[in-house]
């Protein structure tokens, strides 16, 4: 045992044993396309978190949690070798899923098992080389997350701390989830927190000898981020959509040892959120703002 600022706090002990495995299949259509299968068992051990000691908290522990999941995907190379398309469609499912529960009353963090956790979507990326100067890749990704567990519940936004009434919560956090007696929100069916709904991102890349000994290059790069979801519970205030930025660069490299170039990130200044704090007030915290320099690079 060890104190704490709440008193003595015993000793934590767990552990688990789970076995982990997968079974995969290739199969060549021809000698630039390809199909695959893909089936696996995965666990993650149990865990233990005594960072709410610290706040008068105590001690969480999470049971272990296994993961079932199946892919099939395609592969190819087409147009001369020129471009590379490759896809894939996934599920997965989780037994005793482990969640972090953050906020609430306090500053708490504690471990939660939900009964079952499930994911579904697709993704998909493509290179293609325009010209022998000229590239462009691009990526796509569908992600679908469902919490499955009808008795789960977690502390909302400031709950139990704005006028001292249970579930009320902040006086601007409006929590969507229905609350059990004891104010805390039922999380059933919501979506795993930081879990986009989809993503997408393309590079443009552009590189031309000027010169024996000299590049120009420019490039232009961006993505875009759907509906996400910050804590185990839902509300109006703590998710993000359609988070979009943009990139750039413009340069000269030397020998392709010596690069120097003007540099922008976050183009179009945009104001992105990323994530809050919730428990005792509405916090969000945001991407750095447009950012331009000169990098300087040696290779070799």
């Amino acid at each position: 045992m060890f104190n704490a600022p709440g008193g003595p706090v015993p000793d934590t002990e767990i552990d688990a044993g789970e076995i982990s495995g997968e079974l995969s299949i290739n199969h060549e259509l021809d000698s630039t396309k390809s199909v695959y299968a893909r089936l696996a068992r995965g666990f993650r051990g149990p865990s233990i978190q005594g960072r709410s000691v610290a706040f008068f908290g105590g001690v969480s522990t999470a049971e272990p949690e296994t993961i079932t999941s199946i892919e099939t995907g395609f592969k190819s190379l087409l147009a001369d070798n020129r471009v590379r398309f490759n896809a894939a469609a996934y599920y997965y499912q989780v037994k005793d899923q482990q969640f972090t529960a953050v906020g609430g009353a306090g500053n708490f963090i504690g471990l939660v098992n939900a009964d079952k956790g499930v994911g579904y979507g697709l993704e998909a990326d493509i290179d293609w080389a325009a010209t022998d100067h000229l590239s462009f890749n691009a990526g796509f990704a569908l992600n679908k997350t469902e919490i499955k567990d009808s008795a789960l519940a977690v502390s909302p936004c400031g709950s139990a701390g704005f006028a001292g009434l249970p579930g009320a919560g902040q006086s601007h956090c409006t929590v969507l989830d229905p609350l059990d007696a004891n104010g805390n929100a039922l999380i059933d069916g919501n979506p795993f927190p930081n879990a986009p709904e989809y993503t997408a991102n393309f590079v443009a890349n552009y590189r031309a000898p000027i010169g024996s000994n000299m590049e120009f290059l420019a490039t232009l790069d961006g993505s875009i981020q759907g509906k996400t979801n910050f804590f185990l519970y839902e509300s109006r205030e703590f998710n993000s959509d359609g988070n979009f930025e943009l990139g750039g660069k413009i340069g000269l490299a030397f020998d392709n040892d010596f690069e120097v170039a003007l540099f922008a990130r976050n183009l179009t200044n945009e104001h992105n959120l990323m994530g809050g704090i919730d428990f005792n007030n509405n916090t969000g915290f945001v991407t750095e703002p447009r950012i331009v320099g000169i990098s300087i690079s040696a290779h070799n």
